[in-house]
């Protein structure tokens, strides 16, 4: 099953264009999410483990395909939190390869939302790191 087929049977928002196919039926879809996506919404995800595989394979290739489609608010940022040690530039790398069926420029353009912040995932103290959730 994929994405627009939830969208459509589950979200009260999107709206199928019935009347019409190919293009023309993709084109009236983002006309319409569009329009239900207000200009000022702010939206952050974070993405605990983003360096990991579950992250680079599916949570932001998954979080692309919605930025594609633009299903995301124009004010959406995506922190990535995990104990390697690499800059947002890296990370924007690594996660590059895995960004499918997109030109460059919507790459680059989705890459500029992703932020990195490396650290410990511990709730015991300084000693072993700094509390990060409680």
């Amino acid at each position: 099953m994929d994405f627009d087929h939830i969208l459509h049977n589950h979200s009260p928002r999107v709206h199928s264009a019935p009347h019409l196919s190919g293009n023309a039926a993709m084109d009236e879809q983002e006309k319409i999410s569009s329009a239900y996506v207000p200009k000022t919404l702010c939206l952050s995800v974070t993405i605990l483990g983003a360096a990991g595989d579950l992250a680079r394979k599916k949570t932001y290739p998954a979080l692309f395909q919605l930025f594609k489609k633009n299903y995301l608010p124009p004010n959406t940022i995506i922190y990535g939190y995990a104990k390697e040690s690499l800059t947002a530039l890296q990370l924007q790398n690594q996660q590059r390869g895995y960004l499918k069926e997109g030109s460059k420029e919507e790459k680059d353009d989705f890459l500029q939302l992703c932020e990195y912040i490396p650290g410990e995932l511990s709730l015991t103290g300084p000693e072993e790191g700094p509390i990060v959730f409680q």
